[in-house]
């Protein structure tokens, strides 16, 4: 459920997808969440590549996902990960509530 300025609360869902970034840009991995936020779902996103396409080298992320815990899972498990740490507009208002 997520809090929204003009229809008061809705059902809402967080879909995320992996992605190889390598060339073909094909997906890869998918799950949803009911999470409003992005901040647990990175390692649930490297846990829905399936097997049979090995497990990735390094992971590619936005600010959303910052997480220093999950970084140093992923990290023991041998996998790099480039993720932005600033957001422009952090410290902007929000135009709207969760």
């Amino acid at each position: 459920m997520r809090k929204h300025k003009r229809a008061g609360v809705t059902q809402s869902y967080n879909a995320q997808a992996a992605v190889d970034a390598d060339g073909s840009q094909l997906i890869v991995g998918q799950h949803v969440s009911q999470s409003a936020s992005d901040y647990a779902e990175l390692e649930n996103g490297v846990a829905s590549i399936p097997g049979l396409f090995g497990k990735p080298e390094s992971v590619l992320a936005d600010v959303g996902y910052v997480n220093a815990d999950a970084f140093d899972r992923l990290e023991q498990e041998g996998i790099e990960i480039y993720c932005s740490v600033h957001r422009k507009d952090a410290h902007n208002e929000r135009h709207y509530d969760f």
